[in-house]
């Protein structure tokens, strides 16, 4: 039993993703992708060094909001949800961004919070297809920030949203004392719980495809730290032929993968479960909570 059609845009600090796709209304909630569009244009690279976007950048987020929507039109989705996250919500002409796009293309876009980006990636509590335990630690690196959730006997015990990711690393914009606050968080909160580590963004996506495992088999600490160790000791080109990886994730994978692997170390958490969930499959399942009551 299947849902009708629902449309989410994530607007990344690397990339901009379109998902149309439907939920599976039995069961555990999941989004049938009918269509995945990702478009690399690495907003956070304009906002990490000028504090905004280009006129360039304006110019193509503008132009692919526009394309998105005439596929939208096509699929005749029941309803449309689009939101913006980390680069965004530190641009200073973010407003005015924004409203350019309302006038140029109509579609209404939402500046989120950490918060409310980790409570829409989290939405169908993707754990209940992996364990039956009760404590999971909930790790999304996106571009610019790092979501954090500690769910604990059925309800979330901790949160937190730290300015550390790929894409700020490499731009050298983490603020100082950022990596030190996110250890003693984790260590705080997380390594007492015995947590089970369920992780979500594309570059441990990636990480968990090159290590060539099932979808449904979890990724080994060893194995992240040998794999994260390989590709450091290449040259971004060389990952991109070795791997097969896009010119925009071969530069971030590894600062993106460490932060994963550093938080599983402070945790003391040994593998991590990598399902292919993320903001846009949250916005997809909130959608049709909203409008079918699933």
């Amino acid at each position: 039993m299947w849902s009708e059609r629902y449309a989410a845009i994530d607007i990344g600090t690397n990339a901009v993703r379109l998902l149309v796709g439907r939920v599976h209304l039995k069961g555990s909630p999941r989004v049938e992708k009918d269509l995945l569009v990702r478009v690399p244009l690495r907003l956070g690279n304009d906002v990490f060094s000028h504090k905004e976007l280009t006129p360039e950048s304006v110019r193509r987020l503008i132009e692919t909001m526009a394309s998105f929507q005439h596929l939208i039109s096509v699929f005749q989705p029941r309803a449309v949800r689009a939101c913006a996250t980390s680069a965004m919500r530190e641009s200073r002409n973010g407003d005015r961004v924004v409203a350019a796009i309302k006038d140029k293309t109509g579609l209404k876009l939402e500046v989120i919070d950490g918060k409310q980006e980790a409570e829409l990636i989290f939405s169908n509590r993707i754990d209940r297809q992996f364990t039956d335990r009760d404590t999971f630690l909930y790790i999304d690196v996106g571009g610019g920030s790092t979501e954090l959730n500690l769910f604990a006997d059925g309800r979330r015990f901790a949160y937190r949203s730290f300015n550390i990711g790929g894409v700020r690393i490499l731009k050298g914009a983490v603020p100082v004392g950022e990596e030190q606050r996110l250890q003693e968080w984790v260590m705080e909160h997380a390594r007492q719980a015995g947590a089970v580590a369920i992780g979500s963004g594309g570059n441990i996506g990636r990480l968990h495809r090159l290590a060539k495992l099932e979808p449904d088999q979890p990724l080994s600490r060893k194995k992240l730290s040998q794999l994260i160790a390989k590709l450091d000791s290449l040259t971004v080109e060389e990952r991109i032929q070795s791997f097969k990886l896009k010119s925009d994730r071969a530069d971030v994978i590894v600062p993106a993968g460490n932060i994963y692997l550093q938080i599983m170390k402070w945790a003391g958490i040994r593998t991590i479960q990598v399902p292919k969930f993320g903001l846009a499959d949250g916005l997809i399942l909130h959608m049709c909570h909203q409008h079918e009551r699933i």
